[in-house]
């Protein structure tokens, strides 16, 4: 909250104090979510295929946690943030996600875009429907 004389000094100062600290809980916020990721991907082992679901939804935070899952079974992940009542982003990192991104698309209603190795965007199913097309989709 600002709240300084009404003169240009002192509104630019407090102005610089709030992006300031804006900038700070973004750091720290980005350091509690990388020690959530870590203990979330501790206990993963080796494994071809792995689906996620996690309340969060910023898009680099899934991002991270997709990859250090990745990191950690050496397999495709798929990492899905949100709600069944909200939709849900997700993230699918793998040697070669396009043609399974391409499956899942044409199962439900995705919408994103990514390279060979990444892709991210939003859907709007059900947890339980989103975790049986993947699975079915890998042959979990």
């Amino acid at each position: 909250r600002l709240s300084v004389k009404a003169d240009g000094r002192a509104v630019e100062e407090g102005v610089c104090r709030l992006i300031n600290e804006a900038a700070e809980n973004k750091r720290e916020l980005a350091t509690v979510n990388d020690a959530l990721n870590e203990a979330l991907c501790r206990s993963l082992s080796s494994t071809d295929a792995l689906c996620l679901f996690d309340p969060r939804t910023d898009n680099l935070t899934l991002r991270r946690l997709a990859n250090l899952a990745r990191e950690r079974t050496g397999g495709t992940v798929m990492v899905f943030g949100g709600s069944d009542g909200e939709g849900y982003r997700f993230i699918l990192v793998g040697d070669s996600v396009k043609p399974l991104y391409a499956a899942f698309a044409s199962r439900v209603d995705a919408h994103g875009g990514g390279g060979n190795t990444l892709v991210c965007g939003s859907v709007k199913a059900q947890e339980e429907v989103l975790r049986a097309l993947f699975n079915e989709l890998t042959g979990n």
